[in-house]
């Protein structure tokens, strides 16, 4: 009889390991998961439907890496180019086109470089790089279950959220207005927006110069947030500063 009782707890432990590793988050509790990735693991799901990879995803330095070829087909990406010679991969759905280069921390977004924090890595003859910026350049998003080390993609099968504004005027100054050092130099996003990436501070005209790189903050209070330039050396002749490369998105 002991040896039945445990023969039933050992098989109640595997169903619930397998319950809670293998079989992705129910639609019910998370209804806009459309892809889920497991760490370690070859398989994935497509709406709940068991599909097989050559590779699985992995951890590296606390950063989730997963093969972009997959996470493309999960995001409906049919027009994938691969660039031998410069080991570059151009990923095209509509008017979005993201462009990524093996060790470049940044990618490429409709001829535009954000910053990612990471490279790329070819492992197994595939690409592999944490995601959540590729995915929402195309109108997705990714959420990350840290007991399972499960990954969640969500396609919203647009064009992409991210938009690229057009170079702004920031500040404009006439002769003999000193611009001291120190001086803050803001450019302010509409609420409900944040910044990809760092956008440029770019002195088109006069003789103003800027610390660099410019910084991003937010105000706790509203939301709302800033791309901010300080003056290096006091200036008084006439300068144009135009906020170039401004990548922003929906909150």
């Amino acid at each position: 009889m002991l040896i039945k009782r445990r023969f039933c707890l050992f098989v109640a432990i595997i169903l619930v390991l397998l319950s809670s590793v293998l079989v992705p988050v129910n639609k019910a509790q998370a209804k806009d998961v459309e892809t889920v990735f497991i760490i370690g693991y070859t398989h994935y799901y497509v709406d709940d439907v068991m599909k097989w990879m050559d590779v699985a995803p992995y951890i590296n330095n606390g950063r989730t890496y997963l093969p972009i070829a997959y996470v493309a087909q999960a995001l409906g990406i049919t027009d994938i180019q691969w660039d031998e010679v410069n080991r570059t991969v151009t990923l095209t759905r509509g008017q979005s086109v993201v462009k990524l280069t093996v060790d470049s921390p940044d990618l490429i977004f409709n001829g535009f470089p954000v910053a990612m924090g990471v490279a790329p890595e070819i492992k197994m003859g595939r690409m592999f790089l944490p995601v959540s910026l590729v995915v929402e350049g195309f109108g997705g998003t990714t959420s990350w279950d840290s007991p399972t080390q499960t990954v969640f993609i969500s396609c919203a099968q647009t064009s992409g959220n991210v938009m690229q504004l057009n170079d702004r005027r920031v500040i404009e100054s006439g002769v003999g207005t000193p611009i001291k050092p120190g001086t803050r130099i803001t450019y302010t996003l509409e609420k409900g927006y944040e910044f990809v990436g760092v956008p440029e501070f770019n002195v088109v005209q006069g003789d103003l110069v800027l610390n660099h790189p410019p910084f991003i903050e937010t105000d706790p209070s509203t939301g709302i947030s800033y791309a901010v330039a300080t003056v290096k050396y006091e200036s008084t002749m006439v300068s144009e500063v135009l906020i170039q490369k401004v990548m922003v998105r929906k909150k």
